[in-house]
């Protein structure tokens, strides 16, 4: 009898399988636009597992998403889209239609779609593509090695989508692409990406991003407008050199603890409220090349302890850093004095802040109404405009500093922040060890290179 038991458990069991196997439904569409023509209508409400071959226009997109209500899985993989026209508007080959699975002015995406395979000659998925497919947890975007472009919205509200892999052929990623994807947990850039632009709100109100790292993507010139804003578990974004432009609001309400963009040298503005009310902020270090800091950039940063402004600094915006009641320390090389917006310090006890400025330059900083409220020491700062020389990597270690350059030093001196000069070493060699006073400190280090060359960092 227990033989018999398992014989039957077995049977069943194989039966299961065969049956799920046997669920996916196989449609060949030899003409594009009449999948409508081939699927009986008395599956539109059953049918749950569908492969498509053959070549599909966006009128079969929309037959999916208007007819078949409870479909699940779609494999489209060994299919192609041809291009069409559907009243009025044309839709190109290769491209996934915008609104294929949605209609955003209805509020309305297919709610029970969780996996979608696209053409593997897919080269754009269109507008709100997948807007509010809340279910969706699997696509193969990352099989898409001809796809360059995702569209405004074309992720947004997939509250099941944890992880995206994007591949490096995408050029452009729309706005709000995958805004509000609330569980999207990790998005990894493919080596040698080709992305250029990533649109305004592209990931914003995205709770459980942790970290992301573009610094693949070394064409990346463009960030958009609250690109990140609201990720409230976002610590550390990663940008290639090649960034020049990050938009209004693009790291408000994150969670990021440290800027350090001396190495995006074509970055000219800190835009408006772009760290707004990032209270866990604790340094910002911005590239020479910055001449404005506009409007309530660092609006609320309670946390923020050191900022390094720029040798080209020219303007600090109204309520630049109001609220940035941690405030201990800042290094502003600018060699013309930077104007000073309404309220731009509002909450800052400013008098007990260091403003550490270049020591032939101190005079006109005392002399300001608004810089004259720091305590300001004087610095040599010769050479710090040379935006293209950077420390590879600066490593604060117990009692000593050890520094790794890209080129060959000839001389490291080290200042506290009062301008005083506690230690000088001869050094011949891209690596060196300095004796520090106290381990843990912050300190000011002026490099210089055998090829004559200097540099100014802040520890």
């Amino acid at each position: 009898m227990k033989n018999n038991r398992c014989l039957m458990g077995a049977l069943l069991l194989f039966a299961s399988l065969a049956a799920t196997a046997q669920d996916v439904t196989e449609f060949m569409v030899t003409q594009p636009g009449t999948l409508s023509e081939l699927v009986p209508q008395e599956e539109y409400t059953t049918l749950s597992d569908m492969k498509i071959t053959g070549t599909v226009d966006a009128r079969d997109f929309f037959f999916i998403r208007d007819s078949l209500t409870r479909i699940s899985s779609i494999d489209m993989t060994e299919a192609t889209i041809a291009a069409c026209e559907v009243e009025g508007t044309a839709y190109a080959a290769d491209a996934i239609p915008a609104n294929a699975f949605s209609r955003p002015q209805e509020s309305f995406g297919m709610n029970r779609m969780t996996s979608f395979s696209a053409p593997l000659s897919t080269r754009s998925i269109g507008d709100n593509a997948f807007y509010l497919c809340n279910v969706l947890r699997e696509t193969n975007v990352e099989s898409l090695q001809e796809l360059q472009y995702i569209g405004n919205g074309a992720f947004s509200r997939c509250n099941r989508l944890r992880q995206f892999v994007l591949p490096a052929s995408v050029v452009e990623i729309g706005d709000a692409a995958f805004a509000y994807d609330v569980v999207m947990m990790s998005f990894d850039v493919a080596a040698g990406s080709s992305l250029e632009t990533l649109g305004s709100d592209v990931f914003r109100g995205n709770a459980q991003l942790g970290a992301l790292d573009f610094s693949a993507a070394t064409r990346l010139s463009t960030i958009g407008d609250y690109a990140f804003a609201s990720c409230s578990n976002l610590s550390a974004v990663e940008l290639p050199q090649s960034v020049g432009s990050i938009g209004e609001g693009a790291f408000m309400y994150t969670a990021v603890d440290k800027a350090d963009w001396t190495h995006l040298w074509s970055l000219d503005i800190v835009e408006g409220s772009m760290f707004y009310g990032t209270t866990s902020l604790q340094q910002v270090r911005l590239p020479q090349s910055v001449q404005e800091v506009r409007t309530s950039a660092f609006f609320g940063c309670s946390s923020l302890q050191e900022v390094s402004l720029s040798y080209n600094l020219t303007f600090v915006g109204d309520w630049a850093f109001s609220g940035c009641t941690a405030l201990d320390s800042i290094f502003c090389p600018a060699q013309t004095l930077p104007l000073v917006g309404y309220e731009a310090f509002d909450g800052v006890a400013v008098e007990n802040v260091t403003l550490a400025v270049d020591a032939t330059k101190m005079p006109l900083y005392e002399a300001d109404m608004d810089w004259g409220a720091f305590h300001i020491v004087g610095i040599d700062v010769s050479g710090v405009g040379l935006t293209k020389v950077s420390v590879a990597k600066v490593v604060r270690g117990s009692q000593s500093l050890l520094l790794t350059t890209q080129k060959e030093m000839a001389q490291v001196a080290v200042y506290d922040f009062g301008g005083n000069l506690l230690s000088q070493v001869a050094v011949s060699g891209c690596d060196a060890v300095v004796a520090l006073p106290v381990s843990g400190a912050r300190y000011i280090v002026r490099i210089a290179y055998a090829d004559g060359t200097t540099e100014v960092v802040k520890r």
